[in-house]
Protein backbone atom coordinates (compact mmCIF):
# COMPACT_ATOMS: atom_id res chain seq x y z
CA UNK A 1 0.00 0.00 0.00
CA UNK A 2 1.08 3.53 -0.80
CA UNK A 3 -0.47 6.51 0.98
CA UNK A 4 -1.07 9.92 -0.58
CA UNK A 5 -2.08 13.03 1.34
CA UNK A 6 -5.08 14.59 -0.42
CA UNK A 7 -4.28 18.19 0.49
CA UNK A 8 -1.07 18.38 -1.54
CA UNK A 9 -0.74 15.03 -3.32
CA UNK A 10 2.43 14.10 -1.43
CA UNK A 11 3.33 10.44 -1.04
CA UNK A 12 3.79 9.75 2.68
CA UNK A 13 4.65 6.78 4.89
CA UNK A 14 1.72 6.89 7.36
CA UNK A 15 -1.84 8.18 7.73
CA UNK A 16 -3.59 9.89 10.63
CA UNK A 17 -4.27 6.54 12.30
CA UNK A 18 -0.59 5.61 12.43
CA UNK A 19 -1.00 2.96 9.73
CA UNK A 20 2.18 2.83 7.67
CA UNK A 21 3.09 1.52 4.25
CA UNK A 22 5.23 -1.14 5.95
CA UNK A 23 3.00 -2.36 8.81
CA UNK A 24 -0.24 -2.75 6.84
CA UNK A 25 -0.71 -6.37 5.80
CA UNK A 26 -4.04 -6.11 3.99
CA UNK A 27 -7.58 -6.68 5.27
CA UNK A 28 -8.26 -9.45 7.82
CA UNK A 29 -7.84 -12.80 6.08
CA UNK A 30 -6.30 -11.12 3.05
CA UNK A 31 -3.33 -13.46 2.69
CA UNK A 32 -5.44 -16.04 0.86
CA UNK A 33 -6.46 -17.16 -2.61
CA UNK A 34 -10.01 -15.89 -2.27
CA UNK A 35 -11.91 -13.92 0.33
CA UNK A 36 -13.85 -10.82 1.28
CA UNK A 37 -14.05 -8.35 4.15
CA UNK A 38 -16.19 -5.34 5.00
CA UNK A 39 -15.97 -2.73 7.72
CA UNK A 40 -16.04 0.98 8.47
CA UNK A 41 -13.31 3.46 7.70
CA UNK A 42 -11.94 5.55 10.59
CA UNK A 43 -12.13 9.32 11.06
CA UNK A 44 -8.33 9.39 11.24
CA UNK A 45 -8.23 8.14 7.64
CA UNK A 46 -9.95 11.29 6.33
CA UNK A 47 -7.79 13.23 3.91
CA UNK A 48 -5.80 10.32 2.51
CA UNK A 49 -5.77 8.25 -0.67
CA UNK A 50 -4.64 4.63 -0.53
CA UNK A 51 -3.11 2.80 -3.50
CA UNK A 52 -3.70 -0.84 -2.62
CA UNK A 53 -2.09 -3.83 -4.35
CA UNK A 54 -3.07 -7.51 -3.97
CA UNK A 55 -0.32 -9.82 -5.24
CA UNK A 56 -0.32 -13.59 -5.80
CA UNK A 57 2.89 -15.59 -6.38
CA UNK A 58 3.36 -19.17 -7.52
CA UNK A 59 6.00 -21.74 -6.56
CA UNK A 60 8.29 -20.54 -9.38
CA UNK A 61 8.30 -16.97 -8.11
CA UNK A 62 6.04 -15.69 -10.88
CA UNK A 63 3.43 -13.23 -9.68
CA UNK A 64 0.34 -11.34 -10.75
CA UNK A 65 -1.28 -8.36 -9.09
CA UNK A 66 -4.37 -6.16 -9.04
CA UNK A 67 -4.67 -2.60 -7.75
CA UNK A 68 -7.42 -0.35 -6.47
CA UNK A 69 -7.50 3.29 -5.35
CA UNK A 70 -9.39 4.28 -2.19
CA UNK A 71 -9.89 8.00 -1.43
CA UNK A 72 -11.31 9.03 1.95
CA UNK A 73 -12.63 12.55 2.53
CA UNK A 74 -13.75 14.30 5.70
CA UNK A 75 -17.42 13.86 6.69
CA UNK A 76 -19.72 16.74 5.75
CA UNK A 77 -21.38 18.58 8.61
CA UNK A 78 -24.52 20.70 8.46
CA UNK A 79 -26.04 23.24 10.82
CA UNK A 80 -27.58 26.69 11.14
CA UNK A 81 -25.98 29.94 12.21
CA UNK A 82 -27.21 33.50 12.80
CA UNK A 83 -25.61 34.66 9.57
CA UNK A 84 -25.71 32.98 6.20
CA UNK A 85 -22.57 32.62 4.12
CA UNK A 86 -21.42 30.63 1.13
CA UNK A 87 -18.29 28.53 1.56
CA UNK A 88 -16.23 28.01 -1.60
CA UNK A 89 -16.17 24.41 -2.70
CA UNK A 90 -13.22 22.41 -3.97
CA UNK A 91 -13.17 21.63 -7.69
CA UNK A 92 -14.49 18.30 -8.87
CA UNK A 93 -12.46 16.28 -11.35
CA UNK A 94 -12.69 13.34 -13.71
CA UNK A 95 -9.90 11.27 -15.29
CA UNK A 96 -10.21 8.34 -17.67
CA UNK A 97 -7.37 6.32 -19.17
CA UNK A 98 -8.32 3.57 -21.60
CA UNK A 99 -7.34 0.79 -21.60
CA UNK A 100 -5.80 0.54 -18.12
CA UNK A 101 -3.78 -2.57 -18.96
CA UNK A 102 -1.76 -2.46 -22.17
CA UNK A 103 1.13 -4.15 -23.93
CA UNK A 104 4.09 -1.88 -24.65
CA UNK A 105 3.56 -0.21 -28.01
CA UNK A 106 -0.23 -0.31 -27.71
CA UNK A 107 -2.27 2.89 -28.02
CA UNK A 108 -4.09 4.42 -25.07
CA UNK A 109 -6.27 7.49 -24.56
CA UNK A 110 -6.51 10.06 -21.77
CA UNK A 111 -9.59 12.17 -21.06
CA UNK A 112 -9.79 14.68 -18.20
CA UNK A 113 -12.01 17.49 -16.93
CA UNK A 114 -12.65 19.66 -13.89
CA UNK A 115 -15.40 21.97 -12.70
CA UNK A 116 -15.52 25.63 -13.74
CA UNK A 117 -14.23 26.95 -10.41
CA UNK A 118 -10.72 25.53 -10.93
CA UNK A 119 -7.97 28.01 -11.78
CA UNK A 120 -4.89 25.75 -12.05
CA UNK A 121 -4.17 22.13 -12.89
CA UNK A 122 -1.31 19.70 -12.29
CA UNK A 123 -0.39 16.03 -12.61
CA UNK A 124 1.66 13.63 -10.54
CA UNK A 125 2.75 10.04 -10.96
CA UNK A 126 4.22 7.19 -8.93
CA UNK A 127 5.95 4.29 -10.67
CA UNK A 128 5.87 0.67 -9.52
CA UNK A 129 8.06 -2.07 -10.97
CA UNK A 130 5.82 -5.02 -11.89
CA UNK A 131 8.41 -7.73 -11.21
CA UNK A 132 8.66 -7.10 -7.46
CA UNK A 133 6.11 -4.39 -6.67
CA UNK A 134 8.79 -1.90 -5.61
CA UNK A 135 8.04 1.82 -5.80
CA UNK A 136 10.77 3.45 -7.91
CA UNK A 137 11.60 6.93 -9.16
CA UNK A 138 12.01 6.25 -12.90
CA UNK A 139 10.97 3.80 -15.61
CA UNK A 140 12.95 2.25 -18.45
CA UNK A 141 12.46 5.35 -20.61
CA UNK A 142 14.08 7.66 -18.06
CA UNK A 143 10.75 9.25 -17.16
CA UNK A 144 10.81 10.13 -13.47
CA UNK A 145 8.16 10.89 -10.88
CA UNK A 146 9.40 14.50 -10.77
CA UNK A 147 9.88 15.35 -14.46
CA UNK A 148 6.56 13.99 -15.77
CA UNK A 149 4.02 16.78 -16.16
CA UNK A 150 1.06 14.84 -17.54
CA UNK A 151 -0.07 14.21 -21.12
CA UNK A 152 0.35 16.98 -23.71
CA UNK A 153 -2.12 19.78 -22.97
CA UNK A 154 -2.93 18.24 -19.60
CA UNK A 155 -2.72 21.44 -17.53
CA UNK A 156 -6.22 22.46 -18.52
CA UNK A 157 -9.83 22.29 -17.35
CA UNK A 158 -10.84 19.82 -20.02
CA UNK A 159 -8.99 17.87 -22.67
CA UNK A 160 -7.96 14.58 -24.20
CA UNK A 161 -4.90 12.94 -25.69
CA UNK A 162 -4.12 9.63 -27.32
CA UNK A 163 -0.89 7.96 -28.37
CA UNK A 164 1.20 4.82 -28.21
CA UNK A 165 3.04 3.54 -25.16
CA UNK A 166 6.77 2.96 -25.58
CA UNK A 167 8.62 -0.35 -25.46
CA UNK A 168 10.75 1.01 -22.60
CA UNK A 169 7.59 1.31 -20.46
CA UNK A 170 7.13 -2.46 -20.40
CA UNK A 171 7.16 -3.88 -16.88
CA UNK A 172 5.89 -0.82 -15.01
CA UNK A 173 2.66 0.31 -13.38
CA UNK A 174 1.88 4.03 -13.22
CA UNK A 175 -0.27 5.60 -10.50
CA UNK A 176 -1.49 8.79 -12.16
CA UNK A 177 -3.23 11.75 -10.48
CA UNK A 178 -4.93 14.73 -12.15
CA UNK A 179 -5.43 17.63 -9.72
CA UNK A 180 -7.46 20.84 -10.05
CA UNK A 181 -7.11 23.78 -7.64
CA UNK A 182 -9.27 26.88 -7.18
CA UNK A 183 -8.29 30.45 -6.25
CA UNK A 184 -8.74 29.64 -2.53
CA UNK A 185 -6.23 26.79 -2.64
CA UNK A 186 -8.88 24.06 -2.40
CA UNK A 187 -8.23 21.11 -4.67
CA UNK A 188 -9.86 18.00 -6.03
CA UNK A 189 -8.20 15.05 -7.71
CA UNK A 190 -8.86 11.90 -9.69
CA UNK A 191 -6.59 8.90 -10.06
CA UNK A 192 -6.09 6.03 -12.46
CA UNK A 193 -3.70 3.06 -12.47
CA UNK A 194 -2.04 2.16 -15.78
CA UNK A 195 -0.17 -1.14 -16.14
CA UNK A 196 2.19 -1.73 -19.08
CA UNK A 197 3.40 -5.26 -19.81
CA UNK A 198 5.89 -6.59 -22.33
CA UNK A 199 4.87 -8.34 -25.52
CA UNK A 200 4.33 -12.08 -25.17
Amino acid sequence: MYIQRNSDGALITSDGCGTTTTNWQGPPGGNSRIGSWSGATSLCQAGYTYYITYRATNANGQSGQSQQILTITSPTTTGTTSTQSVTPTAPTTSLTISPLAVTAGQNLAYSWSSSDNATSWSWSMYIQRNSDGALITSDGCGTTTTNWQGPPGGNSRIGSWSGATSLCQAGYTYYITYRATNANGQSGQSQQILRVDGAN
